[in-house]
């Protein structure tokens, strides 16, 4: 009993030199709990249209400084309604229960209506705290487009990028800039920026900006940031980062060299052989590389090569046949056509041209022989003599023939 006693006297020494604090700190938290439930009430009244008489009430507290800040919330209240117009409804009118604030609560409208049946029409609408704001405007790329079909390593392009505003607001003061990963795209003139003063909601506006692709890049598609800023109607800044792929094309080259032909003109009829060389010039593989030879004068022809590498060559070696005189327009009308597929299976063709003249057979010999003596006559006399002499023989031979049978006979009588 000693014990307990003593200690309830330590716990009670210990709460007697602890009680300022305590009521200290019960004081400050009253302070706390009634500013955090009259200041909602008092923006809620500040913007709400009085009744005449209407006054407003809040629970006393055990702080001085709460009951002050009630009492002026009440004299605000009244002040207001002294000084009315003499329109104002009665006094003894009350306000709907379904319009009249709820003390209990800090829940309050976002917009104050007009004033409505028993109000004061001197006080205009408002927007209470905590209104919610409009949407933000957003913009977006819509489309965009490389001019001239492709973009090649070491070349200019121009590309076309399309913005629209999807909110119903526009915006204004709008920069576009386009920013290469790695730079490998670079502006061919300026920093690659471009402004608009405003786009209109709904609105879609337009953007060009001349570029080049360095020398030394592979044949695939290369990353492009587009960062776009710009203002809302109350001066709001927004900023939006997009991402576009473009793809790089190598360059492609060909060229025919050291075209074989026969060293003077062929005759019609003539078995033509024609062989020359295939040049890969450009940086990128030819695939399925292939040779036609054809013309006005001579039959088509066709030789497989195969692929060529970026610098390599490869061979055309193909007989045709001559089977049309030439002249002076279809000499040079005779053409290498080289056909070759890119990396995604694209057919592209190139043509040259070469000369070869097709000419009659030798008519110049056949004059010759037409105005040469006419030996016939003599040939066909010698041949006569000789059919002559051999029949003689031939008739003196049969008779010598007869005439030693005969011998033989009588000698066996």
């Amino acid at each position: 009993m000693n014990n307990r006693k003593a200690t309830y006297r330590k716990w009670i020494s210990v709460i007697m030199h602890s009680r300022k604090t305590i009521l200290a700190v019960l004081c400050i938290a009253a302070v706390c709990f009634h500013s955090c439930r009259i200041f909602p009430v008092m923006a809620r009244e500040a913007g709400s249209t009085a009744e005449p008489g209407e006054t407003t009430q809040e629970t006393a507290g055990n702080s001085t400084d709460t009951d002050n800040s009630s009492e002026n919330v009440e004299e605000n209240n009244t002040a207001g309604t002294t000084e009315a117009p003499a329109t104002d409804a009665p006094q003894d009118t009350e306000m709907p229960e379904d319009t009249a604030p709820d003390s209990t609560t800090d829940t309050f409208p976002v917009v104050i209506p007009d004033a409505a049946e028993g109000a004061n029409p001197n006080h205009a609408p408002k927007v209470a705290l905590g209104s919610a704001a409009a949407a933000n405007p957003r913009v977006m790329i819509s489309d965009y487009e490389v001019e001239e079909g492709k973009i090649t390593a070491g070349g200019e392009f121009i590309l076309v990028i399309r913005l629209k505003n999807t909110a119903a607001k526009a915006v204004r003061n709008l920069k576009l800039t386009v920013i290469s990963e790695n730079g490998e795209f670079l502006p061919v003139e300026g920093a690659g920026t471009a402004y608009t003063e405003k786009i209109d909601g709904k609105g879609e506006t337009e953007f060009r900006f001349s570029m080049t692709a360095i020398h030394g890049l592979e044949e695939k598609s290369y990353k492009l940031s587009l960062k776009t800023e710009y203002e809302d109607s109350n001066g709001t800044e927004y900023t939006v980062d997009e991402n576009i792929f473009l793809p790089v094309s190598l360059v492609q080259r060909v060229s025919v060299s050291d075209v074989f032909l026969p060293e003077s003109s062929v005759e019609l009829g003539d078995t033509v052989e024609i062989s020359a060389s295939v040049n890969n010039l450009g940086d990128a593989v030819l695939y399925n590389v292939t040779a036609k030879v054809w013309g006005d004068v001579i039959e088509e022809q066709s030789t497989y090569i195969g692929n060529l590498e970026s610098g390599k060559r490869g061979t055309i070696d193909v007989l045709t046949k001559a089977i049309s005189i030439s002249d002076v327009n279809t000499a040079h009308a005779n053409r290498i056509l080289i056909s070759y597929e890119d990396k995604n299976g694209k057919v592209y063709s190139e043509e040259f041209s070469f000369k070869l003249e097709v000419t009659q057979p030798v008519y110049e010999d056949l004059e010759k022989i037409k105005e040469s003596p006419d030996y016939s006559g003599i040939v066909r006399t010698v041949i006569w003599i000789v059919v002559a002499v051999a029949v003689l023989a031939l008739i003196v031979w049969l008779l010598i023939q007869r005439r030693r049978r005969q011998q033989k006979i009588l000698e066996e009588f």
